[in-house]
């Protein structure tokens, strides 16, 4: 993402900045991210580097850890937006790397500075109120997953197309933030892209955890019919269901609900859009 020269003006500017932010103490951490890796990637004459992020859960072990990979532009967006968001707490990181290509071995110690420079940065950013909820925050973790994920259905890369899915609901579900939207979105995903591999098993798993949280939280037995997605996830549960042969029962209770849910709706009689599409809308 930068091809100027590495030099000791640039290790002295990324150690300056590292210590300007204020560690987050161990009793208080709830997540820790640590980058195990960075890899220099070629796109033509381009060349750019890449941090392999794990996202996991403090303190104890965590068998169930996230990995993303990130850019240098894409720290630089969230600074940016966080600076618009929250002037207040970014005022304790006043300083940010400028961009640098890594390609020469010669340059390890920046490198190691930069990634411990960014995994302190990210530690003392979830832990401030509300940066975790931001929208910068979850376009860094979450949106970008979605949108690479539609990308991929569109093109009917179905099995891509999933693992970015399962990801952007993995770190909603890790970091514990994220809009109710997207949540429905990163599920009603998997069910589309795990139908369209003929997964039934999982289609049906996801899509059960989705109807649950499309259930009316005053009224636990009644789903929200306004949700544009609750038709059609309902439709492909059912049919999941029939393909996995499971319970008669379990998907003839489902359609009972679908029909009930479809006479409330504001557009009970007009044809039902399929996952696909409303994914696709979305992003």
């Amino acid at each position: 993402d930068g091809e100027n020269d590495g030099n000791e003006e640039d290790e002295r500017n990324d150690r300056r900045a590292a210590n300007e932010i204020p560690n987050v103490p161990q009793e208080v951490m709830k997540i820790n991210f640590d980058i195990i890796q960075t890899k220099v990637i070629s796109k033509g004459r381009r060349k750019f580097t890449v941090y392999v992020i794990i996202v996991m859960e403090t303190p104890g072990l965590d068998a169930d850890k996230a990995i993303i990979e990130r850019r240098y532009n894409e720290f630089n967006a969230l600074h940016k937006g966080l600076r618009k968001e929250f002037p207040k707490v970014m005022k304790n990181v006043p300083h940010f790397p400028r961009k640098k290509f890594f390609g020469s071995s010669l340059l390890k110690n920046l490198v190691e500075d930069r990634c411990r420079l960014f995994e302190k940065y990210l530690r003392y950013l979830y832990h401030q109120e509300g940066v975790a909820e931001s929208k910068a925050f979850q376009k860094f973790f979450v949106k970008s997953h979605l949108k690479h994920a539609t990308e991929l259905l569109k093109c009917e890369q179905y099995e891509e197309s999933c693992k970015q899915y399962q990801l952007a609901a993995h770190l909603q579900k890790k970091l514990g933030t994220g809009n109710m939207e997207d949540r429905i979105i990163a599920l009603c995903g998997v069910v589309e892209t795990c139908k369209n591999m003929s997964d039934y098993k999982l289609a049906n798993i996801r899509g059960t955890e989705c109807l649950e949280i499309l259930k009316l939280s005053s009224n636990p037995t009644q789903y929200d019919v306004s949700n544009p997605f609750l038709l059609g996830l309902m439709t492909s549960v059912i049919d999941a269901r029939k393909r996995e042969n499971v319970d008669v029962q379990s998907w003839k209770g489902l359609d009972i609900d679908f029909r009930k849910c479809k006479e409330q709706s504001s557009n009970g009689h007009d044809q039902i859009e399929s996952l696909r599409v409303l994914l696709v809308k979305k992003y």
